[in-house]
């Protein structure tokens, strides 16, 4: 076998070998199984490809991206992972879609840009410090299938004024929601 086949099948060797110990990367994703789990693109606006057929955002797939604007999640997402946009400080709008169930512990912590946000209505469980330091969010609507919230999900979000949430919403400390939110209760 001459140099040149030699390095071709080394070269071949090694993609498989990366695409099998790291993940498949399709383009400015990396996806292992169902779940992507780094994007590592330079896009200010993006949208995550339906045709990955992912069902999750992996933990810190997305953390300290801070020139990333906009993000569309697509439809058959469930869940968002730990610290999944983590001090994504320019992040100003997210489009989740509405099978997302589970947002993670910290998966919006210090998205200060971020200015409004619609959860979805099939979401149940949103984990602590989720959106901690989102200072940019004015108001809330918590969906009426969440019943579990963890720790501290809105603290250092000082221009949060209005909470809107049902009353069977479990939340796990008084430090939920700054002192100057207004929580009103839908039932």
């Amino acid at each position: 076998m001459g140099y040149n086949m030699r390095r071709a099948a080394l070269f071949l060797w090694l993609a498989v070998r990366g695409a099998a110990a790291f993940g498949q990367n399709t383009g400015d994703f990396v996806v292992e199984g169902q779940t992507l789990v780094k994007y590592t693109g330079k896009a200010a606006d993006v949208t995550i490809p339906p045709r990955l057929g992912i069902t999750a955002i992996g933990d810190g797939a997305f953390a300290g991206f801070s020139d990333m604007r906009s993000v569309t999640i697509p439809a058959g997402v469930i869940s968002i992972g730990i610290y999944a946009f983590a001090d994504c400080s320019s992040l100003r709008r997210v489009t989740i879609p509405a099978g997302v169930t589970v947002i993670e512990e910290g998966a919006f912590y210090g998205c200060a840009g971020l200015t409004a946000i619609t959860l979805p209505v099939n979401l149940t469980t949103i984990g602590s410090s989720a959106f901690t330091g989102c200072t940019g969010l004015t108001n809330i609507t918590i969906p009426a299938r969440v019943t579990m919230m963890g720790e501290e999900v809105f603290a250092r979000c000082e221009n949060l004024r209005t909470v809107t949430l049902s009353r069977t919403t479990a939340v796990m400390s008084g430090g939920a929601f700054p002192e100057t939110a207004r929580l009103i209760y839908r039932d």
